[in-house]
């Protein structure tokens, strides 16, 4: 009887191991995901949404002197300015230094007094009659640093010879 009760006992252990291997974590898993399953068809098609940014804007500088300018956006834009591209166009013979960064003021509008340059910056060297196009997958993300301040752009361009400094900058992106 013993015996008996023993061999039932092993049994019972075979039986609850070959259970946990055929319903263990992989198996459930593949169950789940056989009858959970989402397929794209021209008949039946899965809902999709393409959303445009809420607020897209371009913006554009020409630099006269070695000044920094900020670059000039639609009035209202508030929030962060969320930078995708930045187009550099010089039309001199010389290559020319660019920075563009992000302009801290204390006042209303960007056309206040600086008070400072932020982060994010960009530093790039523009070859002569060329452009240069940097494209941003992930936004470089201008904020404004001072409370009811705007966030600014600004472009400054390096020493340059000549009445003008023969750089474009063009910035395109998004507010949220």
């Amino acid at each position: 009887m013993a015996r008996f009760k023993n061999l039932l006992i092993a049994l019972g252990f075979v039986l609850a191991g070959a259970i946990g291997v055929a319903f263990g974590t992989g198996t459930a898993q593949a169950v789940v995901a056989t009858l959970v399953q989402v397929v794209n068809t021209n008949s039946s098609p899965v809902p999709v949404h393409i959303v445009a940014p809420s607020q897209p804007f371009f913006g554009l500088v020409v630099p006269v002197t070695t000044v920094p300018q900020v670059v000039e956006l639609p009035e209202g834009l508030a929030g962060p300015l969320n930078v995708t591209a930045i187009t550099l166009t010089n039309t001199t013979a010389a290559a020319v230094e660019v920075n563009v960064d992000l302009r801290v003021v204390s006042g209303a509008t960007c056309a206040t007094s600086r008070t400072g340059g932020g982060s994010p910056s960009v530093d790039v060297m523009v070859p002569a009659n060329q452009s240069v196009h940097l494209t941003y997958p992930s936004p470089l993300v201008f904020s404004a640093v001072e409370a009811g301040a705007p966030a600014c752009i600004e472009v400054g361009v390096q020493a340059i010879s000549g009445p003008s400094t023969g750089i474009e900058a063009f910035v395109n992106g998004f507010v949220n």
